[in-house]
């Protein structure tokens, strides 16, 4: 939660370069803080959603923060497995990795 809070002061402002913040993973119980935390600050660029695993998951963290880009990591075989569909999975998607 340290992290959380250092990084939700510094993305107070708008910043001179892009940021882009991986959350915590999608399933435990850090991540729904983070997102709150961190959607709508002027200085966040992107928010990286690790382990991502299917469109869903996408589609709940769209729901849930209301417009910063998004990009999915694919870090199991089952995410990469399901890109298409996970690529495919919301206009707020940029990329996956």
């Amino acid at each position: 939660e340290y992290a959380r809070d250092a990084t939700a002061e510094l993305l107070t402002e708008p910043q001179p370069v892009p940021v882009h913040v991986r959350v915590n993973a999608l399933d435990g119980p850090l991540a729904a803080g983070d997102l709150a935390a961190l959607a709508a600050l002027p200085g966040l660029s992107g928010l990286r959603l690790p382990k991502v695993t299917s469109p869903e998951q996408v589609t709940g963290v769209a729901a849930l923060t209301g417009g910063p880009p998004l990009y999915a990591l694919l870090e199991t075989a089952l995410g990469v497995e399901r890109a298409y569909r996970i690529a495919a999975a919301h206009p707020a998607l940029r990329g996956i990795a």
